[in-house]
């Protein structure tokens, strides 16, 4: 949460600042782009604090109650917020820098960055439209902790169809399907921008430098019942929708501490039909997985592909997934809702998964103008500047 806000600023006012910081940023190098990245974040964190704090319609005047109203109190069974250094943040510290408090004409030319430092997994957020709704906060570090689990009720139906058992059965692959593509390359960087920042952060985690290492043995338990019966292991189907992808570890465990589905799959006694999977940045080249053995063939290949496209945006689109968390968003509901929508709406993209199982999960694809610039755009409607890491 931002420490204050500026008095006399307005909304508007801040949202210049941040976008003349950001602009400032893109020209310089060294300390001096680091300064204007720093103010930029700030500005944009006021911004989204002043429309938090505008009221939204139907918020009950100070003295009244309602149910809506109540602050959000993390379930029994969430998981307790990560203790350790926020995830990406810089590895020396930088400086601070004094800074005006009043609402003034202050550019980069006429004024020095504000001294109060954003702070990578904490601070106030809005949006940019008129009437902000309210906000409700999500559990510490989900941004980190990317999840989808499947609870479902398997019906029992009779197959007469040869195709329709093979599907059902996954001995089809979801690229055998007719107009469906395999899933893009984990390592290749469709992104215009492939030069290097000055901070090289991105290059970094991708190389493995901020990877936390697995504990030895990995501790939990895996499903006594075959990822597929074509594919006993999840790691081979992976490589069997696209080669490219060879050196994505699949780890199959229960354990709550890497695999961040489990709590609701204990939260909703899912444990024969349900599957849950995780992508956490901490491990760039792992994604977390479990099944129960009388989930489906779709419910577990759906499963395995959605945390397959957490790994692909942060891998193709660190600079925006990076930009959000330091900008304050990494406990915020609707920002993680963005993230999930965007994961499951992008494997349904390739074609020949089920929209049936992906209806069931968790994140399920609830808009109907998703195109690959959908997160992004998400992500400017919440008021984040994008750095170049």
């Amino acid at each position: 949460m931002i420490g204050h806000v500026e008095p006399g600023l307005t909304s508007d006012e801040a949202l210049r600042r941040a976008d003349a910081w950001a602009r400032a940023a893109a020209g310089a190098v060294g300390h001096e782009r680091a300064r204007a990245e720093h103010a930029a974040a700030y500005w944009a964190a006021q911004h989204r604090a002043l429309l938090a704090a505008a009221p939204s319609y139907g918020t009950p005047p100070p003295g009244t109650s309602a149910h809506s109203a109540t602050p959000h109190t993390a379930p029994p069974h969430a998981a307790a917020p990560h203790t350790s250094a926020p995830y990406g943040a810089a590895p020396v510290a930088t400086a601070s820098y004094g800074g005006p408090s009043a609402a003034t004409d202050v550019t980069p030319r006429d004024a020095p960055s504000p001294a109060w430092q954003p702070a990578p997994l904490a601070s106030s957020y809005g949006t940019l439209p008129y009437e902000p709704p309210r906000r409700r906060r999500g559990r510490a570090g989900r941004l980190a902790m990317i999840a989808v689990v499947l609870v479902v009720s398997v019906g029992v139906s009779v197959v007469t169809n040869v195709r329709e058992r093979a599907v059902q059965d996954g001995s089809v692959l979801p690229t055998a399907h007719e107009g469906a593509v395999p899933p893009p390359t984990v390592w290749d960087d469709p992104s215009p921008d492939a030069a290097p920042s000055p901070s090289g952060l991105e290059a970094a985690w991708k190389a493995g430098e901020h990877a936390e290492p697995l504990p030895d043995p990995v501790p939990g338990t895996a499903p006594e019942t075959p990822f597929l019966p074509a594919y006993p292991d999840p790691a081979e189907w992976l490589v069997a929708l696209n080669p490219e992808n060879a050196g994505v570890r699949v780890v199959v465990t229960d354990d709550p501490g890497l695999n961040c589905g489990m709590a609701h799959v204990a939260e909703h006694d899912a444990w024969e039909t349900g599957a849950a999977g995780c992508f956490q940045p901490a491990h760039p080249t792992v994604l977390f997985v479990w099944w129960g053995d009388d989930a489906d063939a779709r419910t577990k290949q759906l499963v395995l592909a959605h945390e397959l496209s957490h790994m692909l945006q942060w891998w193709h689109e660190f600079d925006l997934l990076q930009s959000a968390v330091d900008s304050g968003l990494a406990e915020d509901e609707e920002w993680q809702h963005a993230v999930e929508t965007d994961a499951t709406c992008r494997v349904l993209s390739w074609g020949g998964y089920s929209e049936t199982a992906a209806d069931r999960t968790s994140s399920p694809c609830d808009t109907d103008d998703w195109s690959p610039t959908w997160l992004a755009e998400r992500a400017a409607a919440l008021g984040v500047v994008v750095r170049d890491y």
